[in-house]
């Protein structure tokens, strides 16, 4: 048998912070529904341990001369997720930050839907994020007992993105 496909990875909880939808007051959008995004992330390591507390908030909104079915998305996630004491550093390297914020995506992703799938402009769907490319725009990782939030420029990372429709 081969190594597993399992991650150690244990999310001890994890929550809904906020949401903010506001839906626009004009008709349903065109094909060239677009919006600006910014991402905001904050990783903190408690203490020497390998338990890990991240915040993950997506703001979007539409880019100018586009016609959107929302004139605002806000979304704020946050979970508390637990690597054993005995995972190889390596391992550790690979699953923090990414799959921490992979998985508060997927989270914010589906109440968004859920929530928006009940109005008359019809369900929205978060798009994917790069969470490697914003990280390497210059975010520090988490040292012990340390945020990686910056609240310099880098603090937020805008990506511009297609929403589907």
């Amino acid at each position: 048998m081969g190594p597993t496909i399992l991650s150690p990875l244990d999310p001890r909880t994890i929550w809904l912070s906020r949401l903010n939808i506001q839906q626009s007051d004009g008709e349903r959008a065109t094909d060239d529904e677009r919006y600006d995004i910014k991402v905001d992330t904050d990783i903190k390591r408690d203490g020497e341990g390998r338990s890990y507390r991240v915040t993950l908030s997506v703001a979007m909104t539409p880019q100018e001369g586009t016609s959107c079915r929302f004139d605002r998305i806000e979304v704020g996630t946050g979970g508390i997720f637990d690597l054993p004491p005995d995972a190889p550093e390596e391992l550790v390297k690979c699953i923090i930050p990414g799959n921490l914020l992979a998985i508060l995506h997927g989270f914010a992703r589906g109440i968004v839907a859920q929530v928006t799938g009940v109005s008359p402009k019809g369900a929205f769907i978060l798009p994917a994020v790069n969470f490697v490319e914003a990280l390497n725009r210059g975010k520090p990782r988490a040292k012990a007992g340390e945020s990686s939030h910056d609240e310099g420029d880098d603090a937020r990372h805008p990506v511009r993105s297609e929403s589907p429709r």
